[in-house]
Formats: C-alpha cells, sequence, structure tokens
C-alpha cells in the first residue's frame, strides 16, 4: 500500500521502504540518518487480543499487531535508535494505540519537539517528534 501511495503521487524515486526488525531492516549503503521516519508499528499488548475481532485476528499478520505484554516493545526498540537515525531537524511520526498513549509518549520526554496528533474521531492516533537543531 505504502509503495502505491508513493507511485500514485510521484514519490517513488524520493522515498525508500524498509521492512523489517527496526534498524537492522536498513542496508549498509542507507544514509546513516534521515529526515523523515514513518512508522506504524505493533501497538497492541497481548492482553489485548481478546477484545480484537475475529476477522482482524485472521487477516492481519501476529507479528504486525501485537507488541508484547505491554504493547510498548516495538515503541522502546524504535526509541533504542531514533535520535541517532534522525538527522538534525529532522521528523519522526509513529502511529500510536490511544490507549497507550501517555505512556508512548513518556518514552521520548526528552524530546523537546513533540507532539500527539488526534485521528478524524479525535483519539490520540500519532506521536510526532522533531530532532532538534544545533546551531
Amino acid at each position: 500500500t505504502a509503495r502505491k501511495n508513493a507511485q500514485r503521487h510521484g514519490l517513488e524515486d524520493r522515498v525508500t521502504f524498509r521492512q523489517g526488525n527496526w534498524w537492522e531492516a536498513l542496508h549498509p549503503s542507507d544514509p546513516a540518518q534521515f529526515a523523515v521516519i514513518v512508522s506504524n508499528p505493533p501497538y497492541i499488548s497481548d492482553g489485548e487480543r481478546v477484545e480484537m475481532a475475529q476477522e482482524i485476528l485472521d487477516y492481519e499478520p501476529q507479528e504486525a499487531l501485537f507488541s508484547g505484554e505491554t504493547g510498548l516493545g516495538a515503541y522502546q526498540a524504535i526509541g533504542m535508535g531514533l535520535e541517532s537515525r534522525l538527522a538534525p531537524g529532522g521528523w519522526a511520526f509513529l502511529e500510536l494505540n490511544s490507549n497507550l498513549a501517555d505512556k508512548i509518549e513518556a518514552l521520548w520526554l526528552g524530546w523537546e519537539s513533540r507532539r500527539v496528533l488526534p485521528d478524524l474521531q479525535g483519539l490520540p492516533r500519532v506521536l510526532s517528534l522533531q530532532k532538534q537543531t544545533f546551531a
């Protein structure tokens, strides 16, 4: 879907897609830092599995949905490399589990420029982070 969207908007020569285990998915030829990082990580805790609609459980790969006991595992893994991989002044956008928005945002309390953005229903849905530039 992401590749098709990039093609539809004429961005396929400006966007690089990687699929894998967070920072390990990068290739040696990839840049050391990025201007924009976007992630829709798995964010559902194992305990929330019983609340999920069966058609979602049957359709989506489990690793795309669940992020351990707390639902924070993927965010913690992303946090391990985000500051070093994001260029000064660069932006990161992470989709959120609205039930865990406060806990997810707390992982980045040291970032001065962070904001939780709502979805169309007004629920917290995206964490926007900007890495500070240094003069």
